[in-house]
């Protein structure tokens, strides 16, 4: 074995050391960020169910009534979309066969939000 090619061997087993160590240190990034999805899920669904009930005037099971009982409204149940990434709950308006009512059509408004619509089409 030459000088040369004896020097080569510890320096890939110092760098694939290294890459080691810095795998594991994302791997365990990953985990800890998706614990803490997981624990901000189960928060905001126990928070969910909390206020979700009709003792505080609202929460009608998924029916066409939204917070104050207008018709047109859908509220949306909180979830986890499958690359973990939490979807708090909102309202949304009614599955229907035009386009013209929903808030997200310009002049309308959502009124919960206050936003006006953006899409002119």
């Amino acid at each position: 074995m030459s000088a040369k090619n004896a020097g080569a061997k510890p320096a890939a087993i110092i760098i694939g050391i290294y890459a080691f160590i810095i795998i594991a240190a994302m791997w365990r990034s990953h985990r800890e960020e998706q614990a803490e999805k997981q624990r901000d899920a189960e928060f905001y669904s126990q928070l969910s169910a909390i206020y979700s009930g009709s003792d505080y005037g609202y929460g009608y099971g998924g029916a066409a009534y939204g917070s104050v009982g207008q018709p047109g409204q859908v509220y949306v149940s909180p979830y986890l979309r499958a690359d973990g990434t939490f979807v708090p709950g909102h309202y949304r308006t009614a599955p229907d066969s035009t386009t013209l009512n929903n808030w997200s059509r310009y002049p309308n408004r959502n009124p919960h939000t206050g936003a006006r619509g953006s899409r002119h089409r």
